[in-house]
């Protein structure tokens, strides 16, 4: 089998070479050292930014110079056998690339299903918590998702790429919308001051009607935009009465209602979809309060809050009441880094996921707070997390999650990208 595989392959080969004196006006094998870097950053754009479009002549042609030369893309990976063949076969058949293409890992070179669905809407888990699906980069301050799985980004970008042969660099601040393998839908443009604008994020969340909720650093308060990105309104300033908060607010979470939830110092405020108050808990646990972090809530109006102080995760009642709290400091099962969880979210199932950024990992647990699966360490390749290495201090990685249904994104934000995995059921 391996020798009809290598015939196949130096068939394609060939055939492909001659097709490239057709093609191209230049020798191949000689110029292709020189050229190989350029090429490489073209054929990374192609995928990374441009991953459901039919690959034209020049990109395919640089695709295999890359594999014969066995250079290496700028994230380190190398385009396989297996990869260069898929990636062909698209190109004659006219068929949209998809991501995952690349690298030297090859069930990320395959696609992923997290979970089928079988008779009447019954879901089945087809890969284990943690499987990785794929990856593109993004914007790195806030993450969401909305009820239908597309993904939303906000904050500062940089991208580049190559438009005819010129390096071509967008500098960008805003939202980003894609959908659920990672294809740009729509980005809104929000720097600047004013109505609808912001520097930076705190947090997003996305309500059952696509409405987009921003906590606003330097508002001190909340903007409201609708599906289109246009803005609705905004409430919130700096102080400590009700409606205001002293700083910031930190993170944001919407009920099924249409409720915004927002954390700031020891307390979370509740408002109705228009910015209006509704009620406040200040959090009080064996004397002594606790700054909530991250913020999610469940179908039936549970709350759960991140406490990183105590390295734990609390879970309320919708009126406030504690129902139960699980997690300590350490590197164990159901233990969070010495910085504490950070972010959290919970899927319609009930189940946790946390963003445990001190031991560079995502844990999920059940409704009731037992443990059920981790994955992640440090690093840049796929399942890995950047450090926040800085001046010789590890601060963790950094960034954020939000689930769908049986689909964790992470946002990975020293890498600069988005990470999805499989959640499982």
């Amino acid at each position: 089998m391996r020798q009809v595989f290598q015939t196949f392959r130096y068939s394609i080969i060939t055939s492909l070479l001659c097709l490239t004196l057709l093609l191209a006006p230049f020798d191949l094998i000689s110029n292709a050292q020189s050229s190989v870097d350029q090429q490489v950053q073209t054929m990374a754009s192609a995928l990374d930014e441009n991953q459901n479009r039919v690959l034209d002549d020049t990109e395919i042609l640089n695709a295999i110079q890359i594999w014969i030369l066995g250079e290496a893309m700028p994230d380190g990976e190398v385009i396989t056998d297996e990869s260069i063949l898929s990636l062909i076969q698209m190109w004659i058949t006219a068929e949209s690339v998809r991501p995952p293409l690349m690298g030297d890992d090859p069930e990320a070179s395959l696609p992923v299903e997290c979970i089928e669905w079988v008779g009447f809407l019954l879901p089945v888990e087809k890969a284990a918590p943690g499987t990785f699906v794929s990856k593109w980069h993004s914007p790195d301050t806030a993450l969401a998702v909305d009820h239908v799985g597309n993904v939303y980004i906000a904050g500062h970008q940089i991208t580049s790429e190559f438009v005819g042969g010129q390096p071509k660099v967008e500098f960008f601040d805003g939202i980003k919308k894609y959908d659920p393998n990672g294809v740009l839908l729509a980005k809104w443009d929000t720097s600047g001051s004013g109505d609808g604008k912001f520097r930076i994020a705190n947090d997003m969340v996305i309500d059952g009607s696509g409405n987009i909720f921003i906590a606003d650093q330097d508002m001190s308060g909340i903007q409201k935009l609708d599906a289109n990105g246009k803005f609705v309104t905004k409430w919130g300033s700096h102080g400590s009465s009700d409606g205001q908060f002293w700083g910031s607010p930190g993170s944001l979470a919407v009920d099924t209602e249409g409720n915004v939830y927002a954390t700031n110092l020891s307390n979370i405020q509740k408002f109705d979809n228009n910015g209006n108050f509704l009620r406040k808990w200040v959090f009080n646990l064996s004397g002594s309060s606790y700054d909530p972090s991250g913020i999610a809530v469940d179908i039936e109006g549970n709350i759960y809050t991140t406490d990183p102080t105590n390295n734990k995760i609390h879970k309320y009642d919708a009126n406030g009441t504690l129902l139960t709290t699980w997690g300590s400091k350490g590197s164990g099962d159901g233990q969070f880094g010495w910085r504490g969880p950070r972010d959290l979210s919970v899927d319609l199932f009930g189940n946790v996921f946390v963003f445990d950024n001190g031991n560079y990992r995502i844990q999920k647990f059940d409704t009731t707070g037992q443990f059920v699966a981790k994955w992640g360490s440090v690093g840049t390749g796929n399942g890995q997390f950047s450090s926040g290495m800085s001046q010789g201090i590890d601060f963790g990685m950094m960034g954020g999650l939000a689930v769908d249904l049986g689909t964790v994104y992470v946002l990975d934000s020293r890498n600069h990208r988005i990470q999805k995995f499989c959640g499982g059921l």
